[in-house]
C-alpha cells in the first residue's frame, strides 16, 4: 500500500503542471531573487536613488558636488535647489536626498545634509556610510576639519604652532599629498571573523543564509499542499475503502510522508542547483552532507503538513491553516528576514520552528565549511519535531478514520 499512495500522490502532481511549476521552478527563481537583493545589501552597494542639491555654493562646494557626480558609487543628480530635494524624496521619486549648503570646508554648520522620509530612514543611514567612505578616500581633509572641530568643543582651540600644523596637514590633503591609508587606525577599525580560518570560500555568506531560509519556506508549502489531498481522499470515500487492509492507516501515512519528503529533497536541490550555478555557492564540495540535511529538513516538513492535514476538518480549513502556520514560520524563524534583526523574545520562539534549524543547518554546510558532525545539533532538533509530529498526526489519523 505504501508504493501505491506514493506512486499515486506522484502521478497527480505529474499531472497537475502548475503544482510542478509551483514546486521545482518557483522555488528557484525566489531564491535567486532573494540572493541578489541580500548579496548587494550586504555589500553595502544598494542601488540608492539620490538627489543633490548645492545650496548658497562656495568654490569649494561646488568642486566636491562635481566630484560626487562624477567619482561617488552612488552617482546623484543634480536638483535646482533645496526645496526640489525635499520634494523630490516626500514624493518618493528619489530614496535620499543629499544638500551641500555654504562652504563645505566650514564643519561648524553642518555643511552637508542628508534628507529623508520617515519610511525610507534606512537609506539616509545607508546613504551616510557610502559618503563618509567616499570622505575617507576622496576628501580626507574634510574628516579632518570635523575631527579638529569636535576635538576643540572638548580641549579648546588649537595655539599657533599647531593650528599651523593641522593647516599644513589639511592642505596635503586637500592636494592628495597626503598618505591616510598606512596611519594610525584610530579608536575602532573592522576585523573579519573569517580572518585566518579556513571557510567555505563562499564571499558573500548571506546567499548561503537564502539558500537555506528559501528552501525551508518552499519546502514547508509545498508540502502543506501534498498533504492537502488527503482532505480530498477522505471526502471521495477512497480512504474508506484503503481502511480495509491490516495497519492501513499507518501504511498510508508512511506512503504520504515518504512522497512528501522525497518531493522536498528535490526541491531543495533545485535551489542549491541555482545557487552553485548563478552564485557560485560551493554545493559539490558537500554534496552528501547536503543530501542527509535536506532530507532531514524535508522529512520535518512533511511531518508537520501531515498533522496539519490531520487537524483540519475541511479544505478550506487546510488552506486557512497551511498559510497561517508557513507564514508564521518564515516571518519568525527567519526565512523573511535574518533572526539577528529581531528583539530577543522573537528570537527565542524562532527556536521553536523548522525554518530556524535548517537555516543553521544549510549555513554551517556552506558558509562555515562545518562537517556533517559540527551541525548535529540542527539535525537532532529537526528529527525529534519529525518524530513528535509524524507519530501525532499517525495517532489522529487512526482515531479520525476508524471513528
Amino acid at each position: 500500500m505504501i508504493r501505491a499512495v506514493f506512486y499515486t500522490l506522484a502521478l497527480r502532481l505529474w499531472r497537475d503542471k502548475g503544482a510542478m511549476a509551483m514546486a521545482f521552478i518557483l522555488p528557484g527563481f525566489i531564491f535567486a531573487i532573494f540572493a541578489t537583493i541580500f548579496d548587494s545589501a550586504a555589500g553595502g552597494d544598494l542601488d540608492l536613488r539620490v538627489i543633490m542639491a548645492v545650496d548658497a555654493p562656495s568654490q569649494a562646494t561646488e568642486n566636491l558636488a562635481q566630484q560626487l557626480i562624477r567619482d561617488a558609487d552612488f552617482a546623484p543628480e543634480k536638483a535646482n535647489g533645496a526645496d526640489a530635494v525635499y520634494g523630490d524624496v516626500r514624493m518618493g521619486r528619489y530614496d535620499v536626498g543629499l544638500i551641500l549648503r555654504g562652504d563645505i570646508r566650514d564643519t561648524k554648520s553642518s555643511p552637508i545634509i542628508i534628507v529623508t522620509e520617515p519610511s525610507r530612514k534606512i537609506a539616509g543611514d545607508v546613504l551616510m556610510g557610502q559618503l563618509r567612505s567616499f570622505l575617507a578616500e576622496k576628501r580626507p581633509d574634510l574628516l579632518i576639519r570635523e575631527s579638529l572641530m569636535l576635538s576643540n568643543q572638548v580641549t579648546g582651540p588649537l595655539s599657533e604652532m599647531q593650528q599651523r600644523r593641522a593647516d599644513l596637514v589639511i592642505a596635503q590633503a586637500e592636494g592628495g599629498k597626503l598618505d591616510v591609508s598606512n596611519g594610525s587606525q584610530g579608536l575602532l577599525q573592522y576585523a573579519n571573523a573569517r580572518a585566518g580560518t579556513e571557510d567555505s570560500g563562499l564571499d558573500d555568506p548571506s546567499i548561503a543564509y537564502y539558500a537555506g531560509a528559501t528552501i525551508a519556506m518552499f519546502l514547508l508549502f509545498s508540502a502543506m499542499h501534498g498533504a492537502a489531498a488527503s482532505l480530498e481522499e477522505r471526502g471521495s470515500g477512497i480512504t474508506d475503502r484503503l481502511l480495509l487492509g491490516p495497519y492501513a492507516a499507518m501504511a498510508m501515512m508512511t506512503g504520504k510522508f515518504l512522497y512528501l519528503t522525497a518531493q522536498g529533497v528535490l526541491q531543495a536541490f533545485v535551489i542549491l542547483l541555482v545557487a552553485a550555478l548563478a552564485f557560485q555557492v560551493p554545493v559539490a564540495e558537500h554534496i552528501l552532507p547536503l543530501f542527509i540535511v535536506s532530507a532531514v529538513v524535508a522529512a520535518a516538513c512533511a511531518s508537520i503538513a501531515l498533522l496539519v492535514s490531520t487537524i483540519a476538518k475541511n479544505s478550506i480549513q487546510m488552506n486557512n491553516l497551511a498559510t497561517f502556520l508557513v507564514l508564521l514560520f518564515s516571518a519568525i524563524g527567519g526565512s523573511m528576514i535574518p533572526r539577528f534583526m529581531m528583539p530577543d523574545w522573537l528570537q527565542t520562539l524562532g527556536n521553536f520552528t523548522p525554518n530556524a534549524w535548517a537555516i543553521e543547518a544549510y549555513y554551517g554546510l556552506l558558509a562555515r565549511g562545518s562537517d556533517t558532525l559540527a551541525i548535529a545539533t540542527p539535525l537532532t532538533i529537526l528529527g525529534l519535531l519529525t518524530v513528535i509530529a509524524l507519530l501525532s498526526a499517525s495517532v489522529l489519523s487512526h482515531r479520525l478514520m476508524r471513528f
